[in-house]
């Protein structure tokens, strides 16, 4: 039915006033049928917004809220950009939070980052390579909205292991990087310790575990030199002139 609005429009339709009763009104149609809830929508200029909506049964009175959905949207990804790039310097040194979403859908694909916690690794005034032939992960959660855990080529080109999912409802993506070297460091440390404990515990036994690699890691990262024993020798007092590891 006909709505009669009790104020004047804020904004003007080509500088003359909009003709209201031209306008659909989606969420004020809410508004004055008793309901109460948060929509899209679009003004009375046709531009789209999200509208609040409510009903006062005591005066008859429909009232509407409406925001820019752009500047709306612009606000948020200037806070969520501020948030990730607030908590980057809180976690471990080899790890990353991602922001991104996609870029010219009119050409490859490609994923466009919000925030670069290591953008200064990358040259001055460089984005980095944004390549998803090294980093597929990238293309599952951004273009076919799907999460897991993968390994690729971060930004710099190199080696991570990741976990992403898609942020519901929007073109975004939020992927946690962490530097393959730190996770090859960390189970190669775990592992040797549980073999030198274990040898430790069973002192009267004539068994050794011994933990053996061919990667050798350094402040660089992982590098192959050929194969070297990593555990401590159980019987090293055993050993005629040996050095032990």
């Amino acid at each position: 039915g006909r709505i009669d609005f009790m104020n004047k429009p804020r904004h003007s339709c080509g500088g003359k006033p909009c003709a209201l009763h031209d306008w659909n009104a989606s969420a004020m149609h809410q508004a004055v049928n008793g309901s109460w809830g948060v929509l899209d929508d679009e003004d009375y200029r046709g531009k789209p917004v999200v509208a609040a909506y409510g009903y006062f049964a005591v005066l008859h009175v429909g009232v509407l809220l409406q925001a820019d959905k752009n500047q709306l949207l612009r606000d948020f990804f200037t806070d969520l950009i501020r948030a990730f790039n607030a908590m980057n310097p809180l976690i471990a040194a080899t790890e990353e939070l991602v922001l991104a979403f996609p870029g010219n859908k009119s050409q490859e694909r490609v994923v466009m980052p919000l925030t670069k916690r290591f953008g200064d690794e990358c040259g001055n005034n460089s984005l980095c390579a944004w390549n998803l032939s090294t980093a597929l992960y990238y293309e599952r959660v951004i273009y076919e909205r799907k999460s897991g855990i993968d390994q690729g080529l971060d930004y710099r080109g190199a080696p991570v292991k990741a976990g992403y999912w898609p942020v519901p409802g929007m073109d975004l993506a939020v992927v946690i990087e962490v530097d393959q070297a730190q996770i090859d460091r960390t189970g190669l440390m775990l592992m040797k310790q549980y073999a030198e404990e274990q040898n430790e515990f069973y002192t009267d036994s004539s068994e050794e575990l011994m933990l053996g690699s061919t990667i050798r890691m350094t402040a660089m990262g992982r590098v192959n030199s050929g194969y070297e024993i990593v555990t401590k020798f159980k019987f090293d007092d055993a050993c005629e002139g040996a050095k032990a590891a």
